[in-house]
């Protein structure tokens, strides 16, 4: 009897929880048909949104259902995750209607997928750039509004625009780093509206937008520096109160038409320095320009950042629309090109660059070295490794041990790529522009 007995409970408890299962799922399927049709009706194309599991907590009146990445597709606002709600709530049974109710998908609460602008109560401020600084890199004096106040105000945006044409070692030559589709190809597709519309975007909501690839367009470079100005004419100074100085650190210069492997230009020449001053004589370098071909070109400067560097060193910019005051904190950003904007310069030598050691504090360090107009030719050659050995191209994330394979030797010469430099990809403008080879 006693075994007839604990039979009939198990049977019991068995029979309930295969009843609960049922009613799991049937609950799960009517939510899953309810938010599949918001989905349609709110994407206007098939979807199919499930719900994975739900879990109660009869303690806390609480029920939490988790869905498929399907849901997390749809734009989110505030209006449509109320009716979300309100359909979840309507097929749960009246014992659960007034339960909290939670709705997950991609590991977030719907409500987060709000995004900030569409929000009337509880902006997440954790989603906005936070790394703000004081001084910004790049400050352009002559602008209409010079500060934003709000949007992306003294905020530094690392930003890539695509691949780009790179030497590929196993087959010795250079080529796209994505296939060509329709004589199209990704390496200039993308860059081809994030360069020329993306970028201005940001700039113009007040942040700084760096880029690892060449975002000039003209094959034409013109470089002015303090190491090649044999005659005098093409860069000069002035000495006020305070007289210019060589810099006891490394400077740009280019006395090469081609670049090996580990060769660093910013680490072949010299740079002048300078104490500030915030009255009395002023002490000025030029950058004399004589530009080959009418245009609009970018502008890049060079200069070294020190310990004591100087947060505003005034550049002026004298171009055919006139004259552009400009405003860099050298106290980052040193021993690379830092852009300072797209200018129309006349053919010939009429325009001119200046760096002023006139700054809101004295005795701090104001430095200069090259100016870079244009974006130019490549002039990075590569080669296959001349032991022999190649690496493999695999993510940084997939392992930290390089691999590298022994291919038979042939005698190769090193090669640029023969295109514009903006058509290259990050690695070879960043040896350009100083980035160390153990980056």
């Amino acid at each position: 009897m006693k075994t007839i007995y604990v039979a009939f409970i198990f049977l019991s408890l068995f029979l309930q929880s295969f009843s609960q299962d049922l009613v799991d799922d049937s609950l799960k399927r009517r939510l899953s048909n309810s938010l599949t049709y918001i989905y349609i009706e709110t994407m206007l194309r098939p979807g199919r949104v499930t719900v994975d599991s739900i879990a109660t907590n009869e303690r806390k009146k609480s029920i939490e259902l988790y869905t498929n990445l399907t849901l997390s597709y749809l734009p989110m606002r505030e209006e449509l995750v109320h009716h979300i709600y309100d359909s979840i709530r309507y097929h749960l049974p009246p014992s659960k209607k007034k339960y909290r109710i939670g709705v997950f998908s991609d590991q977030q609460e719907i409500s987060h997928l709000i995004p900030n602008y569409f929000r009337t109560t509880q902006k997440a401020k954790n989603r906005r750039i936070a790394h703000k600084v004081k001084t910004p890199l790049v400050t352009n004096l002559s602008a209409p509004i010079a500060t934003f106040g709000k949007g992306m105000q003294n905020n530094h945006i690392a930003l890539w625009q695509s691949h780009g044409w790179y030497y590929e070692q196993k087959l010795g030559r250079w080529e796209w780093q994505r296939a060509r589709i329709f004589q199209t190809v990704e390496d200039l597709y993308t860059q081809s509206y994030v360069v020329p519309f993306l970028v201005p975007m940001l700039e113009n909501a007040g942040a700084n937008v760096l880029l690892p690839r060449e975002r000039d367009y003209n094959t034409t470079e013109v470089i002015i520096d303090n190491d090649n100005n044999h005659d005098g004419r093409a860069y000069s100074e002035t000495n006020g109160r305070e007289r210019w100085q060589q810099s006891d650190s490394a400077g740009f210069a280019n006395p090469r038409k081609v670049y090996l492997d580990g060769e660093n230009p910013f680490r072949m020449g010299t740079a002048r320095q300078i104490k500030s001053i915030s009255k009395g004589a002023e002490s000025i370098a030029s950058w004399n320009v004589e530009i080959p071909h009418k245009g609009n070109y970018g502008l890049y400067v060079s200069y070294q950042t020190r310990k004591n560097s100087s947060d505003d060193a005034r550049y002026t910019v004298y171009h055919a629309g006139g004259k552009t005051d400009i405003s860099v904190n050298q106290q980052m950003g040193g021993g690379t090109w830092i852009f300072l904007g797209y200018f129309d310069f006349e053919e010939g030598a009429s325009h001119k660059i200046t760096l002023t050691n006139r700054s809101r504090r004295s005795g701090k360090i104001v430095t200069a070295d090259a100016v870079k107009i244009g974006g130019g030719m490549g002039n990075i050659a590569r080669m296959p490794h001349p032991a022999g050995f190649e690496s493999e191209n695999t993510k940084s994330s997939d392992s930290l041990v390089q691999k590298e394979t022994l291919i038979s030797k042939i005698n190769y010469s090193p090669e640029v790529s023969g295109y514009p430099r903006y058509t290259e990809g990050a690695r070879y403008w960043m040896q350009w522009a100083g980035v160390p080879d153990s980056v």
